[in-house]
């Protein structure tokens, strides 16, 4: 019995439907699914500094909106 999990195995396998089992970044790497559970975007290239995980841009606007109506600065920034 393998001690790997869903995710790993995904990562080593690729994800259904891929052509030949290419490697699939985990949620919330750059270029990678974004981190946000509810969305599956992909090509995520917004950093989270205290997360230290990607987003896409409509979830990091998200996250940065929320940030600044509770009075905070905005914890993601676009890698280039």
């Amino acid at each position: 019995m393998s001690n790997l999990s869903a995710t790993d195995a995904l990562q080593l396998t690729g994800s259904p439907g891929d052509a030949g089992g290419a490697f699939v970044s985990a949620p919330g790497s750059l270029g990678g699914e974004c981190f946000r559970a509810t969305c599956h975007a992909t090509g995520a290239d917004w950093h989270h500094r205290t997360a230290d995980r990607y987003y896409c841009a409509d979830c990091a606007a998200d996250i940065n909106l929320a940030c600044q109506l509770k009075g905070e600065p905005a914890v993601c920034r676009k890698r280039r």
